[in-house]
Parts: structure tokens; C-alpha cells; sequence
């Protein structure tokens, strides 16, 4: 890609191509930056050749390029741009992309109506396209504010339906994403323990393949699912749950995320009793790993 961009000559499609494919691997390795200035000189290239979609793709992407540094309000912008030209050019897979990403975006906000009507446009779109990969990412966002909206038989069913497509795509640091996803879920239902093994499993798989650190959009959601989750357990059951996750391999990680898991906290022995302190569950805890009263003191 490199090469045909530093290629002598004329400026064609085929290099302004190259320079978006770039920006996306560029973007895949974690340097946001990077990816925003070969993104800006795409849209550069694309407005040189009067070629609407192209400045349609390139506008979705500085956008998301905005939504991995953290900066939502300039991704807003970007991407309803984006959408206007798409739709403009008649580009359904831009337009249905586009709508991809306002759906995260709006999640991410809080604004869950209006998220889920981005996620099913753009699914209705990428049916008719017959677009399966892309369709995995709309049903994984649908799954998240199904649960948000506090329906979560329905946000189960989604996100295990979204894991069976990434696993059939081998979208492995996708799949990370869904376990980061399913963490939280499982931390608004009081079951911290999986919860901690969820995002430990995410991490390890990440790991293991050299994915990147999940962009700042999708990091906070994580963030404050393992804020929770450090506050419920003591640092014993975090650190016993998460290097359970991490221990874990891949098909292990699929049969543990897709073992249905409704309801709120349940009396399994996983899960303390409601009402004990963190100190409290860490005491029960050394006590059934048979530890002294002055051991457990010191």
C-alpha cells in the first residue's frame, strides 16, 4: 500500500484506495492520530476527483477516527455528513455503514431510541445487500441497547446470535468486543464474578492475537463495568474470576459467553449473598481456602 501511494504521477482512485486502506490497518494498530491524517488526505483525494461516494466513505471514516480519540461531538458531525452524501450518491453500502456507526455513537450516549433506529436501518439495508459480515456488528449494537432498555432475554439473544457470526467470520477481536459487552451485562445483573471472568476473557484474546486496546468510545463502557465489578468483588475473587477468564481458551471463552445466563444475581455458589462487604466475601473466601484466623489477619 505504501508504495503504490508513493507511486509517481497522476492522483487516481486507485491511490487515494491505498491511502484509506492504510489509515484502516493504521487505525487496527492503535495510532488514532496517524489514521486521521491519511483519512483527511482521502477526502482530499476524493473531492480532487469529484467522486461523491468516496468523500462519503472518508467522511465516515475521520469520523470514526474522531469517535477513537474521544472527541463524539466532531464524530457526530463527520458522520451525519457522511450519511447526507452517501444517500446522495445512491452508495448503499457508505449509507448503511454510516448508520453503523451513528448507532454506536448514540448507544454510547445513552440515546437509545435513537440507536436502535440506526441499527435497524442500517440492518434492513445490509439484508437486502446480503452484507452478513457487517450485519453481525447491527445485531451485537441491537443486542446492547436491547439490554439498556431493560429487555434482556432479548439482549441475550442478540449478542449470542452476534457471536455466532463473528465466530463463523473469524473475527476474533470482534468477538473481544462482545465479551467486553457481555461483562457488562452480566455486571448489571449482579453477577460479578462472570462478569470479571468475562473481561478478563476479553483481554486475554485480545492479547493473543495483538489486537489493539479497544478505542476510547467502547473503552469507557468497559471502564465502568470493571469499575463495578472491582467494587463488588475484594481483589482476591476479581483477580481468582479474571485470570480464570484469561486462562481460558478460545472455545472455552464461546462455551462460557453463550451459556445463557437471564435474570438478576442468582443463588448459585459462584455468587455470594447480597449484604456482605468485599472485606467479608474476602474473609469467606480465605476461610474456605482453609486459612487461620491469623493468617487471614495478616
Amino acid at each position: 500500500l505504501r508504495r503504490l501511494v508513493e507511486m509517481p504521477g497522476k492522483l487516481t482512485s486507485s491511490r487515494v484506495l491505498a491511502v484509506s486502506g492504510l489509515s484502516y490497518i493504521t487505525l487496527a494498530q492503535g495510532d488514532v492520530q496517524r489514521a486521521l491524517v491519511l483519512d483527511r488526505e482521502s477526502l482530499k483525494g476524493w473531492q480532487s476527483l469529484s467522486d461523491p461516494a468516496g468523500v462519503a466513505w472518508a467522511k465516515k471514516r475521520i469520523g470514526i477516527d474522531h469517535l477513537a480519540l474521544g472527541d463524539l461531538g466532531a464524530a457526530q458531525r463527520y458522520l451525519e455528513g457522511a450519511l447526507q452524501d452517501a444517500k446522495a450518491a445512491g452508495a448503499t453500502p457508505h449509507t448503511y455503514l454510516t448508520l453503523l456507526m451513528l448507532g454506536d455513537l448514540n448507544r454510547t450516549q445513552q440515546r437509545y431510541g435513537q440507536a436502535a433506529s440506526y441499527y435497524e436501518d442500517s440492518l434492513r439495508l445490509m439484508e437486502a445487500e446480503g452484507d452478513t459480515a457487517h450485519a453481525a456488528h447491527g445485531v451485537l449494537g441491537l443486542g446492547c441497547v436491547r439490554e439498556a432498555q431493560n429487555r434482556p432475554a432479548e439482549a441475550q439473544e442478540l449478542v449470542a446470535q452476534a457471536l455466532q457470526m463473528f465466530h463463523t467470520l473469524g473475527e476474533r477481536r470482534v468477538i473481544a468486543a462482545c465479551l467486553d459487552g457481555l461483562g457488562s451485562f452480566a455486571v448489571e445483573r449482579g453477577q460479578a464474578q462472570r462478569a470479571a471472568c468475562l473481561f478478563g476473557a476479553a483481554s486475554g484474546l485480545r492479547g493473543s492475537i495483538g489486537a489493539a486496546p479497544t478505542h476510547a468510545l467502547f473503552a469507557a463502557e468497559r471502564e465502568r463495568g470493571l469499575a463495578r465489578v472491582q467494587a463488588l468483588l475484594s481483589s482476591i475473587e476479581f483477580e481468582g474470576a479474571w485470570n480464570d477468564g484469561l486462562s481460558r481458551g478460545y472455545d472455552g471463552i464461546l462455551e462460557m459467553a453463550l451459556a445463557p445466563h437471564d435474570g438478576r444475581a442468582a443463588a448459585q455458589g459462584s455468587e455470594w449473598p447480597p449484604g456482605l462487604t468485599p472485606r467479608e466475601r474476602e474473609i469467606a473466601t480465605l476461610l474456605v481456602d482453609r486459612l487461620s484466623n491469623r493468617e487471614i489477619a495478616g
